[in-house]
């Protein structure tokens, strides 16, 4: 049996065998793959036979030369319209088919893609012109050992021009791989506005407090592991409340943004501002142990908050008062430590405009 379904294949001829009640015993390739995967849906054998002792041997003819080329041209048609990039490598790592949204996608040759090459050349093109340039390391391994892996697995890969996409690859019986591009860029662009909006202030785009409180949650577990130490300010304006009820909040808004990037700018990138609510500010400074440097920290916010503001016709002036908080080195919240920079921060409102006050840690 097994001859004769290896000869009807060499024919075109998809056959299979089933017993009395009707369960496929044996069938060929061409069966496999022209009706295997319809399941209970196949259509009705142009002939049967009777096969002694095992069942029923059936045929179905290949189809007619138009059909296959009718066939081909609807399924050229469907890949060239997708918006989805298609690349199918075969099992001899031949790229079989390239659609032309793959050619756009990845800025691929036409020429080299229409040439049926194999994967490597295409890889090595990309390497050439630094495609991968953007990639993590792990991704550019991954790409050297051959780009391909014998399971269905995805990755978002970040491109020289900027585009972010997502790389899909099904594994194909018998060898090869199927592989999917789609340019996922506006949608991650649109989850990190998410991300952005949901950390931190709409009014003057600094972190919010829940990032604040976040971030010293993890800077008080790398204190309690030994690392630098810390401390926390807190920041109430001085003479915003009379601007605000004066002027309006439209101008009161504006002079607390621009409040806020002067904050911003004097205490450098690698310092976190936050905004608490109303006109009070929070500021965590990591890697000190010692009041001095976050003292020095505080006049400089001080000095740059006093500097006039020039909103239309009107030349505006607030001062800040700044309560500092050390960590201690004992276990606690992040709180505590920040009521313990509130509590500084009041003393130094009672001690006039534009004043600094710290908030030590008890002597042991």
């Amino acid at each position: 049996m097994a001859s004769v379904l290896a000869s009807l294949d060499r024919i075109g001829v998809a056959a299979c065998l089933r017993d009395d009640h009707g369960t496929v015993m044996l069938h060929n390739t061409a069966w496999q793959q022209r009706l295997g995967p319809a399941a209970g849906a196949l259509p009705a054998p142009d002939t049967e036979l009777p096969w002694p002792g095992m069942g029923r041997l059936q045929l179905w003819q290949p189809p007619p030369p138009e059909a296959l080329r009718e066939q081909s041209a609807l399924l050229e048609a469907a890949l060239e319209r997708m918006q989805q990039g298609v690349i199918m490598v075969s099992a001899k790592r031949i790229v079989e088919v390239c659609n032309r949204r793959a050619i756009e996608l990845l800025d691929l040759p036409p020429a080299l893609m229409a040439a049926r090459p194999p994967f490597e050349e295409v890889l090595a093109y990309q390497w050439s012109v630094q495609e991968f340039s953007a990639s993590p390391p792990e991704l550019q391994d991954f790409v050297r050992q051959g780009g391909i892996l014998d399971q269905l697995h995805s990755y978002d890969r970040l491109r020289p021009d900027g585009r972010v996409i997502e790389v899909r690859s099904v594994p194909i019986d018998g060898g090869g791989v199927l592989r999917t591009y789609t340019d996922i860029t506006e949608r991650k662009r649109q989850e990190a506005l998410l991300r952005h909006v949901a950390s931190h202030d709409a009014l003057t785009a600094l972190a919010n407090r829940a990032v604040l409180m976040e971030r010293l949650a993890q800077a008080l577990q790398a204190c309690a592991d030994g690392q630098d130490g810390l401390a926390v300010m807190y920041l109430d304006l001085d003479g915003f409340k009379a601007i605000n009820d004066s002027l309006g909040h439209a101008v009161g808004d504006r002079m607390l943004a621009a409040v806020a990037a002067r904050l911003r700018d004097a205490a450098g990138e690698a310092t976190l501002v936050a905004r608490m609510g109303g006109d009070e500010f929070a500021v965590l400074l990591q890697g000190v142990r010692e009041a001095a440097p976050a003292v020095a920290l505080a006049q400089r916010l001080v000095a740059a908050v006093s500097e006039p503001v020039a909103l239309d016709a009107h030349c505006l002036q607030v001062g800040v008062s700044v309560g500092i908080a050390l960590h201690d080195g004992q276990p606690g919240t992040p709180d505590q430590l920040l009521q313990r920079a509130d509590r500084a921060m009041y003393q130094a409102k009672a001690a006039g405009r534009g004043s600094v006050r710290v908030d030590l840690p008890p002597a042991v």
